[in-house]
């Protein structure tokens, strides 16, 4: 059976000999190393199942990397393994596309289990990492989102936008797929992974969300979806 690749980026290089180790153990995984900057060199491969980053530079630099995985793949998966993370730290690495959390005290005995995880479309916290996010959703309830971290439009793909904009501006399904020469059912894969993303019930808070975040702005009123029906005048 092949194995599934996994990249582990760190700048050092004890740290991703280790962790390559542990992957490749159950036989499942195979393992590629990396520096930060040398990500985009690992582009040129087949996609990896999941990318693993090690938490050991400063947020902003993270944050990149994982901008340029997603620009690369879309749908990647993105793995943090971390020796210490702050709430707002967590926000924004989440606000930029990462899919799971682990504590290096617990990464031998939980990434299996957290890979297979996030393959599969969901997202993978530590239990450490819950407390914050459990935070995040009271004050969410209580209506205090003074400081949730907006989703930003590079955790997006190019198509998803292009999609987000025609539904933020009420087409269909079918006038999206249309527009953009694409079928209805890629169409709707689309729509449910913005979803998804956003955490949001349904399209049309996608599409509130999206406006209010100015993730796409509202076009012309000229502009209409095609498929819906026209007015009758009636005299």
């Amino acid at each position: 059976m092949e194995c599934s690749k996994v990249v582990i980026i760190s700048d050092c290089l004890s740290v991703r000999t280790s962790m390559a180790k542990i992957l490749k153990s159950d036989g499942r995984y195979s393992a590629l190393t990396v520096e930060p900057a040398n990500v985009e060199a690992t582009f040129h491969d087949s996609q990896p199942q999941a990318f693993v980053i090690y938490h050991d530079d400063a947020s902003e630099n993270i944050c990149e990397t994982i901008k340029k995985i997603h620009n690369a793949y879309a749908h990647a998966k993105v793995l943090l393994l971390s020796t210490a993370l702050e709430q707002s730290e967590l926000r924004t690495f989440i606000s930029h596309g990462l899919t799971a959390v682990l504590y290096l005290d617990g990464f031998k005995q939980t990434v299996h289990q957290a890979i297979d995880v996030i393959e599969h479309g969901y997202y993978y916290f530590d239990n450490k990492v819950i407390t914050f996010i459990l935070n995040d959703y009271q004050n969410m309830l209580k209506g205090d989102q003074s400081e949730a971290a907006p989703l930003v439009r590079e955790r997006f793909s190019g198509r998803e936008m292009e999609v987000l904009q025609l539904l933020a501006n009420g087409w269909s399904n079918q006038a999206i797929a249309n527009a953009l020469y694409l079928s209805k059912y890629t169409v709707y894969n689309h729509v449910r992974n913005i979803i998804m993303k956003m955490g949001v019930q349904d399209r049309t808070t996608a599409a509130v969300y999206a406006i209010k975040h100015q993730l796409v702005s509202l076009s012309d009123s000229t502009i209409k979806d095609p498929t819906s029906p026209k007015k009758m005048a009636v005299k």
